[in-house]
């Protein structure tokens, strides 16, 4: 079953702060040459893309490993030269491209922890997978439930409590470059967070969030703005987060109807 989408997103700049390091796609400050719109029949085999990305570090070095994090992401996953059409399987290949290109760009960056974290929803007819890597969420509310898909609940490693929240992160500190580290037990990806197969249907609504969110909206808050236009969705949503820290962050809210 084939479902229409409807989206739109909303990037909260707090007065307080100089910069604001988010970034979402589509939307402006990643788009151009480098960030072909896929055909029309990529477009359908592999489904429809959105990413929101929260820059770390001195900026504007957050801001840059965002847009070069989305820019590699986005053309990675619809490179009509790659012939896999399994959903999870172009994330994790994506994910891994964008990852060698922020880990490159940071590596001459005179900031202690540059990257960004990044959550990336892929919806083909009425499938939904999502990747994340970092402290952003995915939220799917359906009627009266509000079901977090990411981050995922509890500890990713046995001594997650040891690990600064910097690991978590595209770029340097992130270890989705390992391979094989024998001092390291948890081997492949262990910081990407793929949840696939989740069947969505018409009226349900997605929220992708960027870091900060989590914990500052109460389930009933969403569920009060879920019946109104996306647009609407994702500007109340970032108000909610501004207003709960007294204008004090910066956050960013992505929602999608499924009609």
């Amino acid at each position: 079953m084939f479902l229409s989408i409807q989206s739109n997103s909303h990037s909260f700049q707090s007065p307080r702060r100089q910069y604001n390091q988010d970034l979402f796609w589509p939307g402006p400050g990643v788009s151009g040459n480098i960030v072909p719109s896929p055909s029309p029949v990529v477009l359908t085999e592999r489904g429809h893309l959105f990413v929101v990305a929260s820059g770390a570090g001195m900026p504007p070095y957050g801001l840059e490993a965002c847009r070069l994090g989305i820019q590699t992401l986005v053309s990675s996953y619809y490179d009509e030269g790659i012939s896999t059409l399994d959903i999870q399987i172009g994330l994790q290949a994506s994910f891994r491209a964008a990852n060698e290109v922020v880990h490159d760009y940071v590596q001459g960056v005179p900031d202690d922890i540059p990257g960004c974290s990044m959550v990336v929803a892929v919806i083909k007819d009425d499938q939904l997978s999502i990747g994340n890597v970092g402290l952003g969420g995915a939220y799917l509310i359906r009627e009266t439930v509000v079901d977090r898909l990411v981050p995922l609940p509890g500890p990713s490693r046995p001594d997650s409590d040891r690990i600064s929240t910097v690991t978590f992160l595209l770029g340097s500190y992130t270890p989705l470059l390992v391979e094989d580290d024998p001092v390291d037990p948890m081997q492949l990806n262990p910081y990407l967070e793929l949840i696939g197969d989740v069947r969505v249907r018409r009226g349900d609504v997605l929220i992708l969030v960027s870091d900060g969110f989590l914990g500052l909206v109460e389930e009933k808050e969403m569920l009060d703005v879920a019946m109104s236009s996306p647009e609407t969705i994702a500007r109340r949503l970032a108000q909610m987060v501004s207003d709960s820290l007294k204008g004090s962050t910066n956050v960013t809210v992505t929602a999608i109807r499924f009609c």
